[in-house]
């Protein structure tokens, strides 16, 4: 099984700016996602609601050339996660303090598609393995995310234009800045044809990150 895969220059440099373009119109719009109890990322955040409602160009992407990438990564048919507040978000990273801790996704299979990242933002992935033994202590842990950073872990730094999937309700990652700036990026989010709703997770997932919320 492949875990996860790099897909470099996906989208064009002229499709990026495009895109960079509608987004700024909306900059308004964004929330800014907050850390209760020192928990949890922080970045700025366009909502999949808004997406649907202002940015139906990007939703439009993520039917016609995002989701059929993802679904040959996965060998698997799958749907855009139900939850429209996390189906498709615009994530902005701006500020030196804003990062995205340690984690498990929600939905099965990610996609991510950086706009630019100016700050030199790393992905990094825990090993498949240790990834599985982890996930049973993750939330009793989750206070003290520095012992996860001793575990094995692939490093992605992705440029404009490239396309990173993951299997990451599988997966134990992160987003570390190196330098300052902006990074901006788009996130599909992708779930099982059968899936059923897990309301307790997705109370947790909404308070450890409010940029879930609906």
């Amino acid at each position: 099984m492949e875990h996860w895969r790099a897909v470099p220059a996906f989208l064009s440099r002229q499709h990026c700016i495009e895109f960079e373009a509608q987004i700024a119109a909306h900059r308004h719009r964004f929330v800014s996602v907050a850390r209760p109890f020192g928990l949890g990322p922080t970045y700025r955040t366009l909502r999949g609601e808004d997406i649907h409602r202002y940015l139906p160009e990007i939703v439009e992407f993520g039917a016609s050339h995002v989701q059929p990438v993802v679904e040959s990564f996965a060998g698997r048919a799958l749907r855009s996660a139900l939850n429209r507040g996390r189906s498709v978000r615009v994530q902005l990273f701006d500020d030196r303090a804003h990062e995205f801790r340690w984690h498990f996704d929600t939905s099965s299979v990610a996609a991510l598609l950086t706009l630019h990242n100016a700050n030199g933002t790393e992905t990094q992935i825990v090993a498949p393995v240790w990834s599985r033994r982890v996930r049973p202590v993750y939330y009793a842990l989750y206070w003290a995310p520095a012992l996860f950073s001793l575990l094995p872990r692939a490093t992605v730094c992705a440029k404009a234009g490239d396309l990173l999937l993951m299997h990451g309700a599988q997966l134990l990652h992160r987003g570390v800045p190196t330098g300052g700036g902006e990074r901006l990026l788009l996130v599909f989010a992708y779930e099982e044809l059968d899936r059923r709703a897990t309301p307790w997770r997705d109370r947790v997932n909404k308070y450890l990150n409010t940029g879930y919320a609906q």
